[in-house]
């Protein structure tokens, strides 16, 4: 995909409107893989697979002005971009039959099953703590349930 990014804090109308010059071409890549498989023994097995480039950071720095009020400017656009993110989830299901209207369904879900703790956001500002990681995929889950469909 294609975005063409704008100036993020116009001091005036105009820059908003016209700022073609600080117009930057953002390409975004990703891809999605899922399917179902069925097993033996009325086993159900599906999987999905989402890649997807994450997006580029500024750098911010926090100035006073003439006014003595303290304003953000961002000196740097697109100064680098976060790791691209994979997470790959995967589910094991089995209906049991109870009679004509009930059926009881149970599921074992495995979220981010390769652990990865990939940086998806971080610090901007300029100071002690610029480029400090403030968000990462959560960790591997597990979760089983049960479903009552009637």
């Amino acid at each position: 995909s294609l975005r063409k990014t704008r100036a993020n804090n116009p001091t005036n109308p105009n820059q908003m409107l016209y700022s073609y010059a600080n117009q930057k071409n953002v390409w975004n890549k990703s891809i999605k893989i899922n399917g179902v498989y069925e097993l033996p023994y009325g086993l159900q097995y599906s999987t999905s697979f989402l890649g997807q480039s994450e997006n580029w950071y500024n750098r911010e720095v926090r100035l006073r002005n003439a006014l003595r009020s303290t304003q953000t400017i961002e000196p740097e656009t697109q100064v680098g971009r976060l790791p691209f993110v994979t997470i790959w989830d995967q589910r094991v299901s089995k209906e049991f039959q109870i009679n004509d209207r009930h059926v009881i369904e149970a599921n074992l879900d495995l979220y981010n099953s390769m652990n990865a703790n990939t940086v998806t956001s971080i610090r901007e500002r300029h100071g002690s703590r610029y480029l400090e990681p403030t968000g990462i995929l959560p960790p591997r889950i597990m979760r089983l349930s049960i479903k009552w469909k009637f």
